[in-house]
């Protein structure tokens, strides 16, 4: 046998090689994680920020929309929610079991149905809820026509006047949902 062909004796790892080895590794682990924590704390303050906007007193531009609260047509469709629960009180006694129930129902699915809008993310779907707003705000107009000439709503015009303007309101916003934006 030849000194060539002989094999030689595996090569026994040095200790502190290996340490050397998993000191690196984890400190290559612990600054991926440091990484990953500091991007974290950077998204979860920029949504702090965020939330805090729609409470200011200043405008918010249309792109940095984060809460429906925030829409024109949401606020003067609550607004007008709220003005026909008033006009309604002064409804005869016998009339605010139906007929109050009824307009109010439909005066709060206008607000809802736009919040509701707001959060789909598909424009098909935020279109759909928008026209459901359109629906019952026609609705609405014809109830409040119907209250007017049975005399339980005096001075209708005011109102009816707020209900054309949250429904042309609907109008653009069907047209945006439509185009997607």
């Amino acid at each position: 046998m030849s000194i060539f062909t002989r094999e030689s004796p595996a090569p026994v790892p040095d200790r502190n090689e290996h340490r050397n080895e998993n000191r690196n590794e984890n400190r290559s682990e612990n600054r991926n994680e440091n990484r990953n924590e500091h991007r974290h704390d950077r998204r979860h303050d920029h949504r702090h920020d965020r939330r805090d906007d729609h409470r200011s007193e200043s405008p918010v531009p249309a792109d940095k929309l984060t809460d429906f609260q925030q829409l024109n047509v949401w606020q003067k469709a609550h607004k007008l929610a709220l003005e026909v629960f008033a006009v309604t009180r002064k409804f005869p006694k016998e009339e605010r079991e139906e007929m109050a129930r009824t307009v109010r129902r439909i005066a709060t699915v206008i607000p809802a149905k736009i919040a509701e809008g707001f959060m789909r993310r598909h424009p098909r779907d935020k279109e759909a809820s928008y026209r459901m707003s359109q629906d019952a705000i026609e609705e609405l107009k014809y109830h409040l026509i119907l209250s007017r000439d049975l005399g339980f709503l005096k001075d209708a015009e005011e109102i009816l006047m707020a209900v054309d303007e949250v429904a042309r309101m609907l109008t653009g916003l069907v047209r945006s949902a439509r185009h997607g934006n």
